[in-house]
């Protein structure tokens, strides 16, 4: 059966959930694993490490896949090459690794709307 990886940008709604904001309800990624099952899930940020972490432990708690993380450095959240070039090079780096092809699901809530566009 092929792996089934979900792909997204860190938001700040999925943050606010995290930080028990009622508001943000359980986030857009949290949503996602808790109406599906994943066997990875692979996460791209632009935010400052710091601001993640307790996110990410908060995260751990909901899944069993295995999450991965990838810090990028965007010189503006809406610059669109530069969102590009980082969701590709996450992309096929983690679909060469890939023992079989696997089912990927991009999700388009969370962050920008450039990042958004991107994935579509």
């Amino acid at each position: 059966m092929p792996e089934k990886i979900l792909f997204a940008w860190i938001g700040m709604t999925d943050l606010q959930a995290a930080a028990g904001e009622e508001n943000a309800g359980v986030g857009p990624i949290g949503r996602a694993l808790a109406d599906r099952q994943y066997d990875r899930v692979v996460l791209l940020n632009n935010l400052p490490k710091d601001q993640i972490e307790p996110f990410l432990r908060w995260l751990k708690d909901r899944t069993g896949a295995s999450l991965t993380v990838h810090q990028t450095d965007l010189s503006n959240p809406m610059n669109f090459s530069e969102i590009y070039e980082a969701a590709r090079g996450v992309v096929a780096g983690t679909i060469v690794k890939a023992r079989t092809a696997p089912l990927c699901t991009f999700h388009l809530s969370p962050g920008t709307p450039a990042m958004q566009a991107v994935w579509i």
